[in-house]
């Protein structure tokens, strides 16, 4: 995957993403309302914070900003750095989550890739998987929909020590 450097401003590393991304044949009408879609939220949200919120109100209100613009981003790098192959699987929108989902589904997924020879690493905000190439469709999507808490299982694991 490309990155960017990250001194950058998160405002133009989603331009840059988005532009790289619409590029791709047949990717534009989604990212063009993906981009659409995250000014108009991000125009509701600068409404909202300039109305003189309380404290605790605010300070929810500017982390759902900061989440927003860190999923915009995520698309747009997924999209701009999908194979030819899984490029309308980065276009789709994730399903919507499963009430019926396992509590342990992170965990799971882990023991599913590692047995698979995959090994998953967190790098600052972002999931390191290796080798890519090995990963199937379908978890490919659950890496996707369930980063945050994938996240969250290996950064548990780091914090318990077996003797």
């Amino acid at each position: 995957m490309t990155t960017f450097d990250q001194s950058l401003p998160i405002g133009d590393r989603i331009r840059i993403a988005y532009q790289a991304a619409r590029a791709r044949s047949g990717a534009w009408d989604a990212c063009d309302k993906k981009f659409a879609a995250l000014n108009g939220r991000l125009g509701a949200i600068q409404g909202e914070l300039g109305s003189g919120l309380p404290g605790a109100a605010r300070q929810a209100l500017e982390r759902q900003r900061v989440d927003l613009l860190e999923d915009a981003e995520e698309f747009f790098v997924r999209v701009r750095d999908a194979d030819e192959r899984d490029l309308a699987c980065a276009l789709r929108p994730p399903s919507p989550r499963s009430p019926l989902l396992s509590v342990d589904f992170p965990g799971m997924l882990l023991a599913e890739l590692e047995r698979g020879g995959i090994s998953v690493e967190v790098r600052g905000s972002r999931l390191a998987v290796s080798p890519a190439k090995s990963l199937t469709a379908s978890q490919r999507d659950r890496l996707f929909q369930f980063k945050k808490e994938i996240i969250a299982e290996i950064e548990r694991r780091r914090d318990v020590e077996v003797f």
